[in-house]
């Protein structure tokens, strides 16, 4: 044969074998249309082994009607899993057309995770009926729990399963959905024991009331804050309780507005007593139920109403006391000088006088004198608080210049050092921050120690809202022990042959500092020199 020959019969056999190829899948085809429309009455499936015929007699028109319209899916197998048979509701669970599903192994439609539950079923059906949840898996790799029932099929000529297919999801998402709903109601009722106990335990008064403004619930410190009964509180309205200044209309606008109310106010107890009380309500803890914490404040206004009368006799009383020796300086002023000139005329008159007596002079005029001192440093100290200025931008480091030229000549007569920090400028009255700088300077240079020469350094540092100044010292220094007394009036630490002075320089010092809203303390041990600190606002 020639080569032209061979080809053209190659070509002749594979347009045969074509041809039986497409009769063969057309025949498939009507087979598989004719299942699904019941026009047959028995199938051919060839397996393991071999041909198996099973029939499907028993698939009448009116058991199909019924397999094809019901909600559960139905589905024949082979003992060895192969699908022979399914409604259309297991195409739906699947989401596969059912071409694709008759003649496929049914694992092929299980959840992976769920496959030897599958196989387990094929086995044990053979001996009884079986009942349990299978996992199908759709086209998309969704999960669709079933509940399968499965029982052998009788037919007479074969043996096959028959699997009826509930869908669970809706009843094992309601299931969730319940058991949701149950751990919210468990958290709900142990929310609720813990605001009983709250409630009940507390010792605040707390009622709740309606939208109306009626109570409805109140614990047992709200009957002895009242002082009625729980059965006669239950159902009284606000506004019994409140005292006539208050109007519960305007309160209950606009607590109902705002959502939340805090005040003071004053309620009236069933017996007529007022007690004031501190008050803080929350509307809807609950649909229309608003709660009202109520907490007797009574005690607390008496002792801020007895404080606010003491300091306002405090105020009275100083004012007063500055009245007072401001006016006592003017006026002992004068005896004291008549004193003091009687004395030296008495002393010129008498002629020769001994010793004594003029020792006994010298004591008077010296009293007299010491006794002026006192008046004149008492009158600057009541002046503080009555003939101050109101505060001004000041620079500080101008003060100190005015202060240290009203000491020269005491800073020269000690060759004292006086260095500074740059200073600030603060709120201060200039004149009594020139007086509180030079009084401190003053006390750095008096109370000097003799073996070395008097250093003295200003500084300041900002603290918050705060100037933080400093005078410090190479002094004698002062016992710990010493240090509040040093601000108190005429309160002397040495004697005054050696250190003269009326003891007053630190008490005006630390009036002034308190009258700018500041403090003053001092740091200082024995031989170890002293500091000064003492504090202003800062400005603005």
């Amino acid at each position: 044969m020639t080569q032209k020959a061979q080809t053209m019969a190659a070509r002749e056999q594979l347009q045969r074998e074509n041809e039986e190829l497409r009769a063969e899948l057309a025949e498939a085809q009507d087979t598989l249309r004719a299942i699904r429309e019941g026009e047959v009455d028995a199938v051919v499936v060839t397996g393991a082994q071999g041909d198996q015929i099973f029939s499907l007699v028993g698939a009448d028109s009116v058991y199909r009607l019924i397999v094809e319209t019901m909600k559960e899916a139905a589905f024949t197998l082979t003992f060895d899993g192969t699908i022979l048979f399914c409604n259309a509701q297991f195409g739906q669970f699947v989401k596969r057309p059912l071409e694709q599903i008759v003649g496929r192994p049914l694992e092929e439609f299980i959840a992976p995770d769920h496959r030897a539950a599958a196989g387990s079923l094929l086995a044990e059906v053979q001996r009884q009926s079986i009942r349990r949840r299978l996992v199908l898996q759709d086209s998309e790799d969704q999960w669709v729990p079933v509940h399968v029932s499965a029982n052998v099929l009788h037919q007479p000529d074969n043996l096959s399963i028959c699997v009826v297919a509930t869908d669970l999801r809706e009843l094992e998402e309601s299931t969730e959905l319940i058991q949701r709903l149950r751990v919210q109601q468990e958290a709900l009722h142990e929310s609720e024991s813990r605001f009983k106990a709250v409630f009940q335990g507390s010792l605040d008064a707390m009622v709740i009331a309606d939208d109306e403004g009626y109570y409805v619930d109140a614990n047992p410190a709200a009957e002895a804050l009242l002082g009625l009964p729980m059965e006669e509180l239950i159902g009284s309205h606000i506004s019994r309780f409140l005292d006539t200044q208050h109007n519960f209309q305007a309160i209950w606008k606009a607590f109902r507005e705002q959502r939340r109310f805090a005040s003071e106010i004053r309620l009236v107890r069933s017996n007529g007593q007022w007690v004031d009380v501190e008050s803080q309500a929350v509307a809807d803890i609950l649909p229309g139920r608003h709660l009202s914490v109520l907490r007797d404040i009574t005690d607390r206004k008496r002792a801020e109403e007895a404080l606010r009368q003491t300091a306002e006799e405090l105020e009275r009383s100083n004012r007063d006391l500055e009245q007072f020796a401001y006016v006592a300086s003017h006026d002992l002023q004068e005896p004291l000088r008549m004193v003091t000139g009687f004395m030296r005329l008495l002393e010129e008159r008498c002629g020769q006088l001994d010793d004594t007596s003029h020792e006994y002079i010298d004591y008077a005029v010296d009293g007299a004198g010491r006794m002026q001192q006192m008046i004149a440093d008492l009158l600057t100290y009541s002046r503080v608080g009555t003939q101050g200025k109101q505060p001004v931008s000041v620079d500080v480091g101008e003060v100190l210049e005015y202060a240290k030229a009203n000491l020269r000549a005491t800073i020269d007569e000690t060759q004292a050092v006086i260095e500074s920090d740059p200073l600030p400028t603060i709120e201060a009255d200039p004149a009594q921050l020139r007086q509180l700088l030079q009084n401190l300077l003053s006390n750095a240079l008096k109370f000097r120690a003799e073996d070395r020469r008097p250093e003295v350094h200003i500084g300041v540092c900002r603290e918050d809202r705060q100037w933080v100044f400093h005078v410090r010292d190479n002094g004698i220094g002062v016992e710990p022990r010493q240090h509040e007394r040093m601000f108190m009036l005429f309160q002397r630490l040495h004697t005054r042959e050696k250190y003269p002075g009326s003891g007053i320089g630190l008490a005006v010092c630390k009036k002034i500092v308190e009258r700018h809203g500041g403090r003053i303390w001092v740091e200082s041990a024995p031989e170890e020199g002293t500091t000064f600190f003492f504090t202003f606002p800062v400005a603005g």
